[in-house]
């Protein structure tokens, strides 16, 4: 399966809300999460797409990939830093996906219909039991965050031709110095309009977070076997079955 890896290396100092501005750190980080993907059995392509046009160098990444028997790609551009400004991170992300979905080789030449994209500097424990083995996949995986209306858009997997009909210019819509987030923004594109799966098991997200500086190592707990059945049965996604498991409880 084809994996985006969305990131940016030398951060604009005007953009705002980032927790960690270091271009040495970020890169490190960014560089780890690809090599992760390269360890994986879920993924097979690997485009890393970032957004503040960094000459990296992609020789070592490269020989892991040809070792691995995988495809790897680097795609840099300059993203429109006035409206990262503006808008906030949720619009630069949004850029990045879509210069990848639309300039990408290895998406060109991609015989599948789903990709799943992940946001640099995480990386997923389990990702290799998200996915259902050997049946037809759904249109759209999403974490609906229930609490909130927010659909979490660390990481999600979804048809290439849904994502473009649904998702393509959610980030146009988003402006964080308002409170309205890519999150949100994909969320009222999603939710009541397009059915959407939660996955097998609970992502298990490692890394740091670039914009709030937050530390994931979620770790299956002693009762994960009740959040697989949840989400299995999609009824992780289901608010009324969640509200009236929260109102028993």
């Amino acid at each position: 399966m084809l994996l985006i890896i969305g990131g940016c290396i030398n951060v604009n100092p005007d953009t705002p809300v980032v927790a960690i501005r270091d271009m040495n750190a970020r890169l490190e980080a960014y560089v780890e999460t690809v090599m992760w993907a390269l360890d994986t059995k879920t993924f097979d392509r690997i485009v890393f797409c970032e957004n503040s046009n960094y000459n990296l160098d992609v020789t070592a990444i490269d020989d892991k990939a040809a070792k691995c028997g995988k495809k790897f790609e680097y795609l840099t551009f300059m993203g429109d830093t006035e409206k990262v400004k503006q808008l906030g991170k949720g619009y630069g992300e949004g850029q990045i996906i879509e210069y990848a979905l639309n300039n990408s080789e290895l998406v060109k030449s991609y015989e599948g219909t789903h990709f799943c994209k992940i946001t640099g500097r995480l990386t997923i424990e389990n990702v290799d039991k998200l996915l259902p083995r050997g049946g037809k996949l759904s249109q759209a995986y999403f974490i609906d965050k229930t609490r909130v209306d927010e659909v979490d858009t660390r990481f999600y997997c979804c048809d290439i031709e849904f994502y473009k009909r649904v998702l393509l210019h959610c980030h146009e819509r988003v402006n964080d110095s308002e409170g309205y987030y890519l999150e949100e923004s994909f969320f009222d594109a999603l939710y009541g309009r397009e059915k959407f799966h939660m996955f097998m098991q609970r992502p298990l997200f490692r890394g740091v977070s670039g914009t709030m500086g937050k530390t994931y190592e979620d770790k299956r707990s002693r009762f994960e076997f009740l959040f697989d059945f949840l989400c299995v049965t999609n009824l992780y996604n289901n608010r009324k079955f969640r509200k009236l498991f929260k109102k028993k409880h």
